[in-house]
């Protein structure tokens, strides 16, 4: 973990701004679809990046708060400006946000609707795509990046060429995976560990609890009923939250929401404070009763948005909705497309929307879920918990500021504005003939860049275990 195209950061409180120094030498590939030559990243690139993301109508509404501007000061250093001190600013800055993630000037001149108008400075070049089917990668042959290995510096990437297949049944997904097709998958659903040791000996097999989890968005804005807190405290109390952890995903983490058990602010279940700790406990017939206290007591209905390409979704939404419907709660579901989904909650025309939130390990990340962030979220200005999250935000002193954190998330859950689910465990399988790979994730938010590049295949290994 570490910079790649920066080699140096530096964050100022006077001036209030953030100053990159970029690695020098780094090229863009280039691409003839597009008529790009292949050429040097430099700091106009970077400050062209990332105001293209701040200004954008969409995502800009993260930034406008707290961003000013993001300039070049010379062809190799880059500064931020900002307006006011945000405590995600290492998020949105550094590894985590879309401003992160560099892309050229002449990619976005040409239009994102073909895929083929992109060029990029990483370790492949995307030479092929079919939507639905798969992405294929080859070797950049100018990539910047080299390793060392005992004692020897190498060019990397080591291998040729990279699919990402698509592959949205769950049988074909194991078949794949099973007859060595896939050299690695690291979300297997833990359900079929005990198969694949069955069937695959060779496999390996790690464990790992995904810092994410699938929540419930209730409209505590829009909804007549969800606006009540006790009707909200009721949904939860109407929810079997062990039940649709085993039932969904074997096990994990009851409570991994606002913020995962990896994370510095969590605070275990069991710690909470008594009236918290007891919307957790499943109790249909007191959540009638809450229901009928708050003036339904035959129930209300509602609706339960979801992606309706991830079957774990869909999953739970329908034993989450034959629960509710014990206590009167009649939730229709609706199996909708992701663009669509993205729509309705933006709009935030929902009842229920059901989704997996973005990671809980950064203990900043569950509070853009207060003041919305692009994030849909169900909270106005001006609220106690909107107003506690800026203060928080704005907070300079770390230990004071993960203090705060975890008291916004104990007031956060004390809400009950959103229902959920669970932290699963997955299983992160590989095959042993994947060199200089020793299990990991990614190396930061989401990046794999740095384990992909540094991987090689021994082919011999490989032959000699059947495949």
């Amino acid at each position: 973990m570490g910079g790649m195209l920066a080699t140096n950061w530096v964050f100022s409180t006077s001036p209030l701004s953030l100053t990159f120094t970029l690695r020098q030498g780094v090229m863009w590939t280039g691409n003839a679809h597009m008529g790009m030559a292949a050429r040097e990243f430099t700091s106009a690139d970077a400050a062209f990046s990332a105001n293209r993301v701040i200004n954008a109508p969409g995502s800009g509404t993260m930034f406008t708060s707290w961003v000013k501007d993001v300039v070049p000061v010379d062809k190799y250093t880059v500064r931020w400006d900002f307006s006011q001190y945000y405590a995600n600013w290492e998020f949105f800055c550094l590894y985590g946000g879309s401003t992160a993630i560099m892309f050229a000037p002449e990619s976005a001149a040409a239009g994102g609707a073909d895929w083929k108008n992109q060029t990029g400075t990483g370790p492949f070049i995307l030479s092929d795509y079919v939507s639905g089917s798969s992405a294929t990668y080859t070797r950049n042959p100018n990539y910047w990046g080299k390793t060392t290995i005992n004692g020897k510096q190498y060019q990397m990437p080591f291998i040729n060429s990279l699919t990402y297949p698509v592959i949205a049944d769950a049988s074909t997904q194991l078949a794949a995976l099973r007859t060595g097709k896939i050299d690695i998958w690291s979300r297997v659903p833990l359900s079929n560990a005990a198969t694949l040791k069955q069937s695959s000996p060779n496999l390996i097999q790690n464990k790992w609890l995904i810092g994410q989890t699938m929540i419930m968005y209730m409209n505590r804005i829009e909804s007549p009923q969800l606006s009540v807190l006790n009707i909200r405290k009721a949904v939860l109390k109407a929810t079997d939250f062990n039940t649709i952890l085993k039932l969904a995903w074997s096990e994990g983490n009851l409570l991994g929401w606002p913020v995962s058990s990896q994370n510095p602010a969590y605070t275990p279940l069991n710690q909470l404070p008594p009236a918290t700790q007891d919307l957790f406990n499943y109790d249909p017939t007191k959540a009638k009763q809450m229901l009928a206290d708050a003036g339904y007591p035959n129930g209300f209905a509602t609706t339960i948005a979801y992606n309706a390409a991830d079957p774990v979704q869909a999953n739970v939404a329908s034993i989450a909705a034959s629960e509710w419907a014990k206590v009167g709660i009649v939730a229709t579901l609706q199996p909708t497309d992701q663009v669509a989904l993205t729509a309705i909650k933006t709009a935030r025309s929902y009842k229920g929307f059901l989704v997996w939130s973005v990671g809980t390990i950064n203990p900043l990340t569950p509070l853009t879920y207060i003041d919305g962030s692009g994030l849909g979220a169900t909270y106005k200005t001006g609220e106690p918990l909107d107003i506690e999250e800026h203060a928080t935000l704005s907070e300079m002193d770390p230990t004071k500021f993960l203090a705060d954190v975890k008291q916004t998330c104990q007031d956060m859950l004390a809400d009950a504005g959103y229902v959920p689910f669970a932290d699963p465990y997955l299983i992160n399988c590989y095959w042993p003939w994947l060199k200089n790979y020793y299990g990991e994730i990614d190396a930061g938010y989401n990046n794999q860049v740095p384990l992909v590049s540094r991987i090689w295949i021994d082919q011999s290994l490989k032959k000699s275990l059947g495949y």
